[in-house]
């Protein structure tokens, strides 16, 4: 159990919680280069596929933008226009990532709610925060070049949105506790450290402090971002 009573006596805050202890399955380095690299191999594949100027993909009634036309026209000009007998795998290989960044997601906010109870310090919580955050946005990147795969396929088009909304929804509660003390600029004065356990955090939810930070609202902003989250795949 995580014991939370320094919360109204600051005086009783325990020593063993100004240390940091190491967290390898949420801060360790081959977590993290699993998490970026498979988000930057995403983006590298929605850059290609652009490339390919695959309208039918990203619009249903396949019309295609203006401005990428002409874009996409002086591109091709001097680089060359990408085979097509790419795009069947390479939509193939969007989808896949597009699946992996909802599995990473969810994953690494079930190891850090699991935690909880365990004593997960404040820092890994804001990874385990961000970290999903990102692997969202990047799941969200690559909706746009599947918008009439979805809309071929309804039943996964269904279990996608279920899954899109339960990441959506905790990924809002696990940010909720990064907006104030308990956010990146930790408040040492307050009792407030790194290795602090981030459950306590969630006591610390109004009161006095708050959880929206004073001089920022960037908080509310990846909060927000979340509204729109499933807009594209509804749009499909």
């Amino acid at each position: 159990m995580v014991d939370c009573s320094y919360l109204s006596d600051e005086n009783r805050f325990p020593d063993s919680f100004r240390n940091l202890d190491p967290n390898p399955d949420i801060s360790g380095n081959g977590v993290l280069i699993g998490f970026i690299g498979t988000a930057y191999f995403s983006f590298l594949l929605l850059v290609v596929q652009y490339l390919m100027g695959s309208s039918e993909d990203t619009k249903l009634d396949v019309s295609a933008n203006p401005v990428d036309k002409k874009l996409l026209s002086f591109i091709w000009r001097y680089l060359g226009k990408p085979s097509d007998r790419y795009k069947e795998p390479l939509k193939n290989a969007i989808l896949a990532m597009s699946d992996t960044q909802i599995v990473t997601g969810l994953s690494i906010l079930a190891s850090g709610f699991s935690q909880l109870n365990s004593g997960l310090g404040i820092f890994h919580w804001n990874i385990v925060a961000y970290l999903a955050w990102f692997s969202s946005v990047t799941h969200l990147c690559t909706l746009t070049f599947l918008r009439r795969y979805f809309q071929a396929n309804p039943g996964i088009r269904m279990l996608r949105m279920i899954l899109m909304l339960l990441l959506a929804l905790t990924l809002a509660i696990a940010l909720l506790p990064t907006g104030g003390a308990c956010g990146p600029s930790y408040e040492y004065n307050r009792g407030v450290y790194p290795g602090a356990p981030a459950k306590c955090c969630f006591l610390l939810m109004g009161r006095r402090h708050g959880f929206i930070a004073d001089d920022g609202a960037y908080i509310v902003s990846l909060i927000i971002s979340e509204v729109g989250f499933c807009k594209d795949l509804v749009k499909a």
